[in-house]
């Protein structure tokens, strides 16, 4: 049982129009997707689970989705995608959020507490990039490089592109790309007809934000945090898992829960990850 969706609409936020949706009953939770330059579309309808329990309000980034896009003159930072979230707790009225990210979305709710942690009730980072630069990205190259070379992937796109399909059929062309190299987010590939790989990913928003995070490092930062934070990692997902294990270290009143398979425990590892969610947030309720 899903419950009906509440509302659905635009706010103003620091001069751009951002979309949201709000889902269920209860204490709010806002919810931050990924990226840079995805949408919330990669968390729905599975994360609207947790919408039996709480008030979820989802919104679409700066330059995604169904929010404003970048006009050409534009430029978008991390420190923007942090202002606009706060933007949102203040046009929603909410005196301190309880927060949910995932992938690119967890190291935005944790820049944002490190900027306003006064403003933060409790965390919820789940698959998230690394406290800092370091080589991740590198590794995750690595990685990759070695699962393409093993299990036929390279093969797959050569295919692809000699098929025309590009030509015939670009969207069609779009999304047998994606599915072939699903396996990035799924350790079981055909979990990937569950979720949308039609979504239309802005690779600008992704680059500028990018940029503007080179040689990142909040490491310190973290350390000095003190709300309830729960870290969530799939055991196979392609960013190493021992970062997340960092994370969970740096800050020492985080629960750590390890998922199994990949990058979106919540279609691949729902029970494990949905009980844990709801469990921390229920029992944390009254500690901060």
């Amino acid at each position: 049982f899903r419950p009906p969706i509440l509302e659905e609409g635009f706010k103003q936020v620091h001069g751009v129009k951002l979309f949201y949706r709000i889902i269920g009953e209860g204490e709010p939770l806002v919810m931050v997707h990924g990226g840079p330059g995805s949408n919330m579309l990669h968390l729905l309808p599975y994360c609207d689970t947790l919408a039996n329990w709480f008030k979820l309000i989802y919104y679409d980034q700066r330059g995604c989705g169904k929010s404003s896009s970048l006009k050409q003159s534009q430029t978008v930072s991390w420190e923007d995608h942090v202002e606009d979230l706060e933007g949102i707790r203040k046009a929603f009225g909410l005196e301190k959020l309880n927060l949910f990210g995932h992938s690119w979305g967890g190291g935005l709710v944790m820049l944002y507490t490190i900027r306003y942690p006064e403003r933060v009730k409790r965390l919820v980072i789940s698959n998230s990039m690394p406290a800092h630069e370091g080589k991740w990205k590198r590794e995750m190259t690595l990685i990759e490089y070695e699962h393409e070379r093993h299990h036929g992937v390279r093969e797959k796109l050569e295919e692809l592109d000699e098929s025309g399909l590009l030509d015939r059929d670009p969207e069609a062309y779009f999304r047998r790309y994606r599915e072939i190299k699903s396996w990035q987010i799924f350790e079981d590939t055909t979990d990937a007809a569950k979720t949308v790989y039609t979504i239309d990913p802005c690779p600008r928003v992704n680059h500028l934000t990018w940029e503007s995070l080179k040689g990142y490092d909040f490491r310190s930062q973290l350390k000095r945090l003190k709300m309830p934070v729960l870290v969530i990692h799939g055991e196979r997902d392609i960013i190493p898992l021992k970062y997340a294990k960092e994370l969970h270290q740096l800050m020492p009143q985080s629960s750590f829960v390890i998922t199994r398979k990949g990058h979106q425990p919540y279609i691949e590892d729902p029970g494990t990850f949905f009980q844990s969610v709801i469990e921390f947030l229920r029992s944390s309720q009254n500690v901060y």
